[in-house]
């Protein structure tokens, strides 16, 4: 084993090593990639289709009649008592 010091207070260490540790990152960093894609795909792709319904108006009995409706959708949420109090109620439970 070979050490190498720069000064009195630094710790010996081996050469190579640095190589070593690099090539051991860049395997963890490898290894979590296909954790990442899943947990993207499982929860971002499904994301993405709920705001892209959310702006057409569909009725399941007809599905072949759909249309873009915008932020209408929105509006008649917002708009309705219904909506308010549900909210209300969520954050009463919530931070019960």
């Amino acid at each position: 084993m070979v050490t190498v010091t720069a000064s009195p207070q630094a710790s010996p260490r081996r050469v190579g090593s640095s190589a070593r540790a690099r090539s051991g990152i860049r395997l963890a960093r490898l290894l979590v990639w296909p954790a990442l894609i899943t947990a993207i795909v499982i929860t971002q792709v499904p994301f993405l289709v709920t705001i892209y319904y959310s702006f057409r108006e569909w009725n399941l009995l007809r599905p072949g009649q759909q249309r873009f409706v915008g932020f209408d959708n929105y509006a008649n949420v917002l708009g309705s008592g219904v909506f308010l109090s549900s909210l209300w109620a969520t954050v009463l439970i919530v931070g019960v």
